[in-house]
């Protein structure tokens, strides 16, 4: 993933609870501590199967997120662009 430099946040959705709820707290914890990393730009190296299997799920979604932002920032960067250099 190619982080952004300005994003600040990431979402995670409430839909993927009932996948949450299946780990244990240490498990959940530890996903946690993984998709910070992540969103940092390090990829996690996640030993625990359950922990990875939730992990590539969560993945997907910031990845999106990640991609949704950046076509954000550009069109936005159009916008300035033809608004200050007529």
């Amino acid at each position: 993933m190619e982080i952004h430099k300005n994003k600040k946040s990431f979402i995670l959705y409430s839909d993927q609870i009932e996948m949450i709820n299946e780990l244990s707290d240490e498990q959940a914890g530890s996903l946690l501590k993984y998709i910070y990393l992540y969103s940092t730009g390090i990829a996690p190296k996640i030993s625990d199967p359950t922990v990875k299997i939730a992990f590539m799920s969560i993945k997907i979604s910031l990845d999106r997120d990640t991609e949704k932002y950046k076509q954000v920032c550009e069109k936005n960067r159009e916008s300035i662009n033809k608004r200050w250099n007529k």
